[in-house]
């Protein structure tokens, strides 16, 4: 029961440093995609 305890937590570790990356990850997008937005809007402008 301890080994499975074990893999139960390390698959838990993974699933959660890949859903932080993954919120980081879109998390960046994101704000690319805005600042490119606003660059767009401001060249559009001016």
């Amino acid at each position: 029961m301890k080994d499975h305890a074990a893999d139960r937590t390390r698959i838990a570790g993974l699933l959660a440093t890949l859903a932080v990356l993954l919120a980081l990850g879109s998390a960046g997008y994101a704000h690319a995609a805005q600042r490119n937005v606003i660059g767009e809007m401001w060249s559009a402008d001016g």
